[in-house]
């Protein structure tokens, strides 16, 4: 399964079209200018206080279908939740008629809740449609936390660390390593592990498909994995944006998506457009987008585009790897960053890249390094090759493929021991920091010693020394 992997719970949106009555663009005279920038206005001031996991129809250029008949989302102003959209679709404009299609959504995805109200912005311009492409994960059961805990990257305790959760926090449980040691978990909009001793069920965990680090990591949330298709279309002015779907993430949020089977890593403004059986291309108007095809990952900054051909039975399957970024002709998106303040939450800031004669030139100029980096961040999510040796237990290692990182417990740094081939550099958590007590005991050898108990220690005294319950309470385990 190409695209239904991982990222984090969809948790809201926001939906509406705009239709420009023929009659009153006939009144008024309205011209294509004029017809496209009523619709900005509108789409500025409709449905604007909505928060996540509602949707508003904004007018009747829009079809959607859902998964439950009992939705009613067929007249202006009609609101619904949006966990049950399946498909959304808008249309090109017909200026005989005075119709043009937008509509707008706005998803949590990984955004933080510290950010109240802010999400992934979608919007689809003209001639668009888009399916949700997320499947089925299984049985899931609720469980909250029994202690602080950590929920980590992968079922062991020297994975990454994703987020910490109080004592009685919510967890929604999707699975169990094979060992039955650790809980496949969605919380706080992030898929991860949690030691089984630190979660209280409302099911029997023994009843829970088995699943890999893997499996957590490419699983993604209801409008985060997508089909997708835009038109060709005509456009007979240029203040009429291309027909596309334009996402922006929120200021200093990096976003994992995954389009038509391509996984997306966005902290920007890009642009997506998609034809079966030809091409699908995205276009970083603002920030930096990676991309990540079997192995290959490829950095679009912003002002560049990239493409992948499409094939397959459907027509929009990946089909090699992604091209060479090349620059964008800044005419060709000015409607999109001129209805930017309108539509956006935060400002499109384009790079113009023509001066360059390629991405080489452009990467080679010191001035855009930064701009074509990886992001810190990509290979901490498991989308670079796994590394047997660096302590990391990657999505794709387990303790066959790469026992020094998934089954082994010396030179972890974290166990708080300072191990033979670690140091105050390379880690500081174990070698800089003196974790005895008065009577000598080390807290974190895995060993209960005398002057430790499981109050004062429990990664020693409250597990069975493999480090898998107590150990990894968010309190004990940084």
């Amino acid at each position: 399964m190409r695209f239904a992997q991982r990222l984090l719970p969809f948790l809201g949106a926001l939906l509406l079209s705009l239709t420009v009555l023929p009659g009153a663009a006939r009144q008024q005279g309205a011209s294509c200018p004029a017809l496209v920038q009523r619709a900005l206005e509108s789409v500025k001031q409709a449905c604007g206080d909505l928060g996540r996991n509602s949707a508003c129809y904004g007018n009747t250029l829009v079809e959607a279908s859902f998964t439950s008949a009992d939705v009613t989302f067929n007249q202006p102003a009609d609101q619904t939740s949006v966990e049950s959209l399946r498909t959304l679709r808008t249309f090109p404009l017909d200026e005989t008629l005075g119709l043009w299609g937008v509509a707008v959504m706005n998803i949590q995805a990984n955004v933080p809740d510290t950010l109240p109200g802010q999400g992934v912005k979608f919007v689809l311009y003209g001639d668009v449609a888009i399916q949700n492409r997320v499947e089925d994960t299984g049985p899931v059961c609720a469980a909250t936390t029994n202690a602080p805990a950590n929920i980590r990257s992968g079922p062991a305790v020297n994975t990454n660390v994703l987020t910490s959760v109080p004592a009685g926090g919510a967890l929604t449980v999707t699975g169990r390593s094979d060992d039955g040691l650790w809980l496949a978990v969605t919380v706080n909009n992030l898929s991860g592990w949690i030691s089984t001793d630190l979660a209280t069920t409302a099911c029997d965990p023994a009843s829970l498909p088995v699943r890999t680090a893997a499996d957590t990591a490419r699983v993604y949330g209801p409008m985060q994995a997508f089909y997708f298709t835009t038109g060709a279309g005509s456009v007979r002015c240029n203040q009429l944006p291309p027909s596309s779907l334009v996402i922006q993430s929120p200021k200093g949020i990096n976003v994992r998506l995954n389009a038509n089977g391509l996984d997306i890593s966005l902290g920007s403004t890009v642009a997506l457009r998609a034809t079966p059986g030809q091409s699908m291309q995205v276009a970083t108007l603002s920030g930096k987008a990676v991309t990540r095809e079997g192995e290959q990952l490829q950095v679009i900054p912003a002002g560049f585009a990239a493409e992948i051909d499409l094939g397959g039975d459907d027509g929009l399957t990946p089909v090699g790897e992604v091209s060479e970024p090349e620059p964008l002709e800044e005419a060709e998106w000015q409607a999109v960053l001129d209805s930017a303040e309108d539509i956006f939450d935060e400002p499109i800031e384009f790079v113009d890249a023509e001066g360059y004669a390629s991405w080489e030139d452009f990467c080679a100029d010191p001035a855009n390094a930064d701009a074509c980096e990886l992001p810190e961040d990509i290979c901490a999510d498991g989308w670079c090759e796994p590394v047997c040796g660096d302590l990391i237990c990657d999505v794709d290692e387990d303790a066959d493929i790469c026992p020094e990182d998934c089954a082994s417990f010396e030179s972890v740094c974290g166990d708080f021991t300072c191990d033979l081939d670690e140091d105050s550099f390379s880690c500081p958590t174990d070698c800089e920091t003196d974790f005895s007590n008065e009577s000598g005991a080390v807290c974190g050898n895995f060993i209960c010693e005398a002057g430790e108990d499981a109050s004062t220690c429990p990664i020693d005294c409250g597990s069975d020394s493999s480090g898998n319950d107590a150990g990894d309470s968010g309190d004990d385990n940084p």
